[in-house]
């Protein structure tokens, strides 16, 4: 029987009488995720703000969670989780600017199609959100840490939300 899938986005896939529903749960993760931007441009177009400036509102969103903005590395395994913030910056017609800001959580995962080597790991996308912006270049700057803040927030409160969740689990 073919089922059609209604979630698309990374996360949880739950069979619920019979029917697939997805969710992006956060249960379980730990607190120590590096953080990561990169921000890609054409060389030509200058830029006011810097990578280490969007960093530094992460950090501070996540340290509101107490999210510790750094991998705990476990011998022979990957420096994961990780959390990136890519920034893409495209001019138009001199007037502004289309960019694209997408926070993602990268986690190591196992998949089931092959054997992998012990030295070898598979990174997936576990949670995820998009902002598209189309700006005059006055409100750049500003666009771009406002959209910075909201992903870093959003992914916040889903893992406080989360955190709480589990807190409860285990006080039942």
């Amino acid at each position: 029987m073919e089922q059609r899938l209604e979630y698309l986005h990374p996360g949880i896939l739950v069979n619920r009488a019979g029917k697939w529903e997805g969710s992006d749960h956060l249960f379980n993760l730990t607190e120590n995720i590096a953080i990561y931007i990169t921000i890609i441009k054409p060389e030509s177009v200058g830029l006011n703000i810097t990578s280490a400036e969007l960093q530094k509102e992460v950090e501070e969103i996540f340290a509101s969670v107490q999210i510790k903005a750094k991998t705990l590395i476990e011998a022979d395994k990957p420096p994961l989780p990780a959390f990136e913030i890519e920034i893409f910056i495209y001019p138009i017609d001199k007037q502004g600017f289309v960019a694209f800001c997408e926070g993602r959580l990268f986690e190591s995962v196992i998949l089931h199609r092959f054997q992998m080597d012990p030295n070898m790991a598979f990174q997936a996308i576990t949670w995820e959100k998009q902002i598209l912006l189309i700006t005059p270049t006055i409100e750049l700057k500003n666009k771009i840490t406002n959209s910075v803040r909201d992903i870093a927030n959003v992914f916040a409160e889903r893992y406080r939300k989360s955190t709480v969740k589990e807190k409860e689990q285990i006080s039942q």
